[in-house]
């Protein structure tokens, strides 16, 4: 049992950017096999949760067309 004062943290999907990690959306908002698409710094991304928990974080390339994986962590 938890101590009363103990509150549970809120995981976060974050990204690593030039200035350190930016944290995007709540891990437990993102739902299993969805992705959701949200502007980051400026930035379209979309960030995914696989049905294995995994999750993945990519951006459009605006020079080469596509997209780019960006570092993402959940903490």
């Amino acid at each position: 049992m938890a101590h009363p004062q103990q509150a549970q943290r809120t995981a976060w999907v974050q990204i690593h950017t030039a200035g350190g990690w930016l944290p995007v959306i709540p891990y437990e908002q993102l739902p299993p096999g969805r992705v959701i698409s949200m502007s980051a710094l400026g930035e379209a991304v979309a960030v995914l949760r696989d049905l294995a928990g995994a999750v993945r974080v990519t951006a459009r390339d605006p020079f080469r067309g596509g997209e780019r994986a960006l570092e993402a962590r959940v903490r």
